[in-house]
């Protein structure tokens, strides 16, 4: 039987992996503990802020323009449990979020509820927003749900596993997701299977997809995967451990994957090493692509790294614990990153820092930028907070 108080110590998307409390043990407790889920925002034919990391090669860059630099808090809303997967944001301003009460609320730009639904298990992913309103999110009941922007249910999929993935929506409309089952899901826009992708070991992140529709997916087998949009495999590249990210795709085509070897890894278009960089402790962050090329990696030694497109550090920055959650790029070039010591970094590209906001409780989420520049953040004690 499903033990609640473990359950809150560890990020949602891994809150699936127990089964039962006799399985559990301390070892795998601290460790799930450390791993966080990734960023999700934006992609092709979605609105300004949807699902995957910004947009649909997962670069993490936001596209809308921040008004100011302040760090006041303009309302915070408390789900009805702990919250652990990033907001999500329509372009009315509307903000998705998922909580451990198995729900999904969408709030107003205000900080009011619109609605909430009930979903049938934890909602361990951040929702994906498709160009009509449309919101995709997956849940640990092993159903991919689709929820027109009104709140009520269009259709949904049972996959073979657990949700930790988030959706990333192709440009003809295909849905692409990863499930513990090992699987990369690709379904079509009313529901049915267009095909499905066998790896090693369970998918934990999103999928990116490359300019030409190859799909990109991070296993916990340490591959990253090729996958063609027919679903047949292009190629697989082996890092040093497992894949605790999702991929991002840089503009020529440099896929970048982070590694709990602790490495950050650019792959060449044709599955071939171009580099590697070496942080300084275990990577649980997606990489973060900037408008110049700069990647930009959270450690878990509590350091933001900013390296070049050549492979060799900019600067990097310290804040005051882990980092578990993936950085967010305005179009200012400030990166705006959430730490375990419970506060919202805002910094600018040369490394310094421009605020901070302290929500007074671990965040393992990633930041979301809203149309008009306002920054959200889920915090671990289930509160979503709206800072400009």
């Amino acid at each position: 039987m499903r033990n609640e108080a473990i359950y809150k110590a560890i990020p949602s998307f891994l809150i699936a992996t127990v089964i039962s409390i006799d399985s559990w043990s301390p070892v795998v407790s601290e460790r799930l503990y450390t791993i966080s889920r990734t960023s999700g925002v934006n992609i092709v034919n979605a609105s300004p802020l949807s699902e995957n990391h910004h947009d649909i090669q997962s670069t993490g860059e936001s596209q809308v323009v921040s008004s100011d630099t302040a760090n006041t808090l303009k309302w915070s809303y408390s789900t009805g449990n702990f919250a652990n997967s990033s907001p999500s944001v329509g372009a009315d301003g509307t903000v998705y979020v998922g909580s451990g009460d198995n729900k999904l609320d969408a709030i107003d730009p205000n900080g009011r509820l619109k609605w909430s639904y009930k979903i049938g298990g934890l909602v361990s992913s951040s929702p994906t927003i498709d160009a009509d309103g449309t919101v995709y999110v997956g849940s640990d009941d092993f159903n991919l749900y689709v929820i027109n922007p009104s709140g009520r249910l269009k259709w949904s999929y049972t996959i073979g596993g657990y949700l930790f993935s988030s959706p990333v929506i192709g440009a003809d409309g295909t849905v692409y997701l990863g499930s513990d089952d090992g699987k990369l899901y690709a379904i079509n826009h009313n529901g049915t299977l267009k095909w499905s992708y066998s790896t090693g070991s369970i998918l934990y992140f999103s999928p990116a997809i490359g300019a030409d529709g190859t799909v990109y997916i991070g296993s916990d087998d340490g591959k990253l995967y090729a996958i063609n949009h027919n679903g047949t495999l292009k190629w697989s590249y082996s890092t040093g451990s497992n894949l605790y990210s999702s991929p991002s795709i840089g503009p020529d085509g440099t896929v970048y994957i982070a590694s709990d070897d602790g490495k950050l890894y650019a792959i060449n278009h044709n599955g071939t090493l171009k580099w590697s960089y070496p942080t300084g402790s275990n990577l649980y962050s997606s990489p973060t692509i900037g408008p110049d090329g700069t990647v930009y990696l959270a450690s878990d030694d509590g350091k933001l790294y900013a390296i070049n497109s050549y492979g060799t550090l900019t600067w990097s920055y310290s804040t005051g614990s882990n980092l578990y959650s993936s950085p967010t790029i305005g179009p200012d070039g400030t990166v705006y990153l959430a730490s375990d010591d419970g506060k919202l970094y805002a910094i600018n590209p040369y490394g310094t820092l421009t605020w901070s906001y302290s929500t007074g409780s671990n965040l393992y989420s990633s930041p979301t930028i809203g149309p008009d520049g306002t920054v959200y953040i889920v915090s671990d004690d289930g509160k979503l907070f709206a800072v400009k």
